[in-house]
């Protein structure tokens, strides 16, 4: 079950006339009794009396919140900053030109996660124990559009002179405003930390990350005071609350009392290092399959030509020898023994093709005997057809 073990915040005036910040949180003196409600707001510098709407939609948050037992819902969340929207209408009673104002941040503790609500540019951060930055609220503005977009780069939106103009805000005279809502999973000491725009004008992410690492919350409050006292042009407020996840810690105890249980990092780096080799071994096997299919394709291809080069080569003494015994009585030929010369000529030529295309030494011995068998038959027919001529020439005589 998720809790907050500690909890601590500030909220100082700063170069400003007065401090339109507000927080909210209860914690007794010895932190044993905590709510699971977080509260911060940021009046708006350009509406009037931004110091009364920032607290009246703080307090009202967090009083329609507070009193719920039960895991918080998205609904609770639009809930409670529709309350305190209408608080915020009541109590606008004041003669002035412009509506009162505030952004909101609101994070919600519940068993088994943690929800966040924002409207504006104040924000919650997310980090685990050695200060890495998890989650950050994406602030409602015209500068974080533009740098969604990519049109800004961070750093370019804090010092733009448009990074204070929102475009959605908790202000008096609406009642639909939406809050936009993130659900966090924790992990045993994870800390949250709320700030107001005064903060991130003074301090970057990676800077907050380096300032809670290895530090309390007390000193890490002191650490940001003093940055913001020096660098930040506005008001600025930052709660920190430590949070602790008996799940995490159960296993983390059990662990402990393992010699040969592996730290769960460990085991998350030796789970990766296995993922990989694993890739690596089907990689080489692919390369090595590839491989022996290239060599088989290859020695196909060398086996082909060499036996289409001999079978070229015995069609070509074949033809040769039988067109030197026939071609040397050409004068004598007749039609028969033409027919006969033609027809070998074709079964040649197609059994010729055919051996090129043998892919054994089997199929190409039953070819040669098969030329050899025509060869037979086509030397029988010559030879008959001899005698009749002999014959002919004897009756003359």
């Amino acid at each position: 079950m998720i809790s907050i073990s500690e909890i601590n915040g500030i909220s100082k005036q700063g170069v400003r006339e007065n401090n339109e910040d507000y927080i909210k949180f209860y914690v007794d003196n010895n932190q044993s009794n905590l709510s699971r409600v977080i509260v911060l707001c940021d009046g708006m510098g350009g509406h009037a009396h931004g110091e009364i709407a920032s607290k009246i939609v703080a307090e009202s948050v967090f009083s329609t919140l507070d009193s719920k037992e039960v895991d918080f819902s998205e609904d609770d969340l639009q809930l409670a900053l529709d309350n305190a929207l209408i608080a915020l209408n009541k109590a606008n009673v004041y003669d002035d030109n412009k509506k009162m104002g505030t952004t909101l941040v609101v994070a919600v503790v519940n068993k088994k996660n943690v929800l966040v609500g924002h409207v504006g540019d104040s924000r919650c951060y997310l980090f685990d124990d050695d200060g890495i930055k998890l989650f950050r609220t994406k602030d409602h503005s015209k500068v974080a559009e533009a740098v969604e977009a990519e049109i800004l780069t961070e750093e370019e939106a804090i010092n733009s002179e448009y990074k204070n103009i929102l475009t959605r805000c908790v202000i008096a005279g609406k009642t639909d405003v939406k809050i936009e809502i993130d659900r966090l999973d924790i992990k045993d000491k994870y800390r949250l930390l709320l700030c107001s725009d005064g903060v991130v004008d003074a301090i970057r992410d990676e800077e907050l990350s380096e300032i809670l690492v290895n530090r309390s919350i007390n000193d890490a409050l002191d650490l940001i005071d003093s940055k913001c006292q020096m660098k930040s042009h506005d008001n600025y407020s930052v709660i920190i609350a430590d949070l602790k996840n008996d799940v995490y810690d159960e296993q983390s105890d059990f662990a402990s009392s393992d010699e040969t249980a592996i730290p769960a990092k460990e085991n998350e780096v030796s789970s990766e290092l296995c993922e990989e080799g694993y890739k690596l071994k089907i990689n080489e096997l692919y390369k090595e399959l590839n491989y022996l299919n290239e060599t088989h394709k290859r020695t196909i291809r060398i086996h082909s030509i060499s036996w289409c080069l001999v079978g070229f080569v015995f069609a070509f003494l074949l033809c040769g020898a039988f067109s030197y015994f026939v071609l040397g009585r050409v004068y004598e030929v007749s039609k028969a023994e033409r027919d006969a010369f033609y027809k070998y000529e074709s079964c040649t030529s197609k059994m010729v093709s055919e051996m090129c295309e043998q892919k054994s030494k089997n199929d190409t011995t039953v070819l040669k005997r098969e030329i050899k068998t025509q060869y037979e038959l086509i030397k029988r027919q010559y030879n008959k057809e001899r005698v009749k001529r002999n014959i002919k020439a004897n009756e003359k005589k």
